[in-house]
Formats: structure tokens, C-alpha cells, sequence
């Protein structure tokens, strides 16, 4: 299967979190004020989130308001090629958090 290509709303960066008081995950897009999404699972949350996004980008053209671009996150800089102790343990980092039960 091609892979899915992004459209605009999904390339803002997302915060997911759970919510103890809604007893569901909130997905929040930091880039734009007030964008946040309810889901029963984190992938609905994403989900839902989405649209809102678009729904955020539609009424901010509508009104004539800026758009900001989805922001990136910083990475750490290494030189091409370089593989480091410092890169290795950012890598074990990642790796064990991917596999760590929640």
C-alpha cells in the first residue's frame, strides 16, 4: 500500500495527553491557539484533532488572519555520518521508551 500523504492540518506538531476529569486523551496542536481535540483512544483523539485543525485553518483564512507554519522540532545537530556516544544513547532512549509499557 503507497503511503498516505499528509495533508495540511497533519503536519502541525501534536501533544496527546490523557485527562483524568474527561476520562478520555486530549490532543492539543500547539502552533494554533485553542486547537484541541477529545478522543476515547489517542488515535481518535488525533483524529478529531485533525479536523479541527482544518476547521481552525478555514475560519483563520475566512477572517483574513496569518496562518503560522507547523513548527519542527529541535534536533540534536550531528555532522553527516557521525555516530557518536551521545547519538547512541539518544537512540537507546527512544528505543526503550517505544517499548516501554504505559
Amino acid at each position: 500500500m503507497p503511503p498516505r500523504k499528509l495533508s495540511k492540518a497533519g503536519r502541525y506538531p501534536a501533544n496527546v495527553f490523557w485527562n483524568d476529569e474527561d476520562d478520555g486523551f486530549i490532543a492539543a496542536a500547539p502552533d494554533l491557539p485553542s486547537s484541541s481535540a477529545f478522543g476515547r483512544t489517542a488515535a481518535e483523539a488525533l483524529a478529531e484533532l485533525e479536523q479541527a485543525i482544518e476547521a481552525w485553518i478555514e475560519a483563520a483564512t475566512a477572517a483574513g488572519n496569518p496562518i503560522p507554519e507547523p513548527s519542527r522540532p529541535s534536533a540534536p545537530e550531528y555532522e553527516a555520518g557521525e555516530w557518536t556516544e551521545e547519538l547512541m544513547e539518544d537512540a537507546a532512549k527512544i528505543s526503550y521508551r517505544r517499548s516501554s509499557p504505559r
